[in-house]
């Protein structure tokens, strides 16, 4: 497994998601299969999470979540996997796409069960041991307006102001019964626990949208614009596209594309941009790593490397 960053110098404009000055994809841990990448900055340090991808695997078994750190971005310590389904949450099975943010020196873990459910976990440190919280999922489809195709890839955004937000969903848009399409992205608030949700879901009508939703937010000179990346599977694109609003729950207006499919990247479909040193990243993850060493394709399809 490898890590891939795109280093990107901390340029927002209000056009552009993030400014490409710089363009080094740079490797940081060889020794496993991971994906779903997300990063936060804390005391000085990146810590990155992401799944484990189980070596060999013949579906998509991820049960545990890896924890990368550094000070630098040349030196990384590998922390090892610091959550496991079912061992630290009794109620799932999965623990897919991560998602990690801080409150009050308490860290608040996102997983996905599957595409079946959000959960939370919590911890004292950024590297675990995380352990569920709340003994039920924190959204299920039964969710109001939660009822999307797959139930997963949550990012939790704590605003400014302390509201936090939670961005969950993926899938095809599919043609539904009333003949209307199904939209698969949605965004709830949280409780002030970080644990519960406040009111209903709400839909991001993000064109071509398919799994990996990322939310931020960034002011220059003065303005302020959220911002929404995401994985688009339609054509031979698959890209991550982003759009922009005055406001994180309505107002979506879609922009353009800020990462096209590198060369040979076999699939950048999970990505996440963050800050460290002032300076802005986006991961994603490839297959690459896995055709390279002539793994057998259908198992490459889950050999996927950040």
């Amino acid at each position: 497994m490898k890590l891939r960053l795109i280093d990107k110098q901390a340029a927002f404009t209000l056009s552009i998601l993030l400014s490409l000055i710089a363009n080094a994809q740079n490797p940081i841990i060889s020794q496993r299969y991971t994906a779903d990448p997300t990063g936060l900055e804390y005391n000085g340090r990146l810590y990155v999470w992401a799944s484990h991808d189980i070596d060999g695997q013949k579906r998509y078994w991820m049960n545990d979540i890896t924890c990368l750190s550094t000070d630098d971005m040349q030196n990384w310590t590998d922390h090892g996997e610091v959550f496991k389904a079912p061992d630290d949450m009794p109620w799932v099975t999965q623990a897919w796409a991560p998602s990690v943010v801080e409150k009050n020196g308490e860290f608040y873990m996102y997983t996905g069960d599957g595409n079946r459910s959000v959960n939370v976990s919590v911890s004292d440190s950024p590297i675990g041991p995380f352990k569920g919280v709340g003994g039920k999922p924190l959204i299920t489809k039964e969710t109001p307006n939660a009822d999307v195709e797959w139930l997963f890839d949550p990012t939790v955004f704590i605003d400014t102001d302390g509201q936090a937000y939670c961005v969950f969903g993926g899938g095809p848009t599919k043609i539904q019964a009333d003949g209307k399409r199904r939209k698969n992205a949605r965004i709830i608030k949280l409780g002030d626990d970080l644990v519960s949700t406040v009111g209903e879901a709400v839909l991001i009508d993000a064109p071509g949208f398919y799994e990996g939703g990322y939310i931020n937010k960034r002011t220059v000179n003065g303005i302020t614009k959220y911002y929404f990346s995401y994985f688009t599977n339609i054509g031979t694109g698959m890209n991550i596209d982003y759009m922009m609003s005055d406001s994180p729950m309505t107002g979506w207006e879609y922009k353009g594309t800020v990462l096209q499919q590198p060369k040979d990247n076999y699939n950048n479909s999970h990505a996440s941009v963050f800050s460290f040193k002032d300076k802005w990243y986006l991961g994603y993850h490839t297959r690459k790593i896995a055709t390279d060493r002539n793994v057998d394709p259908k198992i490459a399809l889950r050999q996927r490397s950040v």
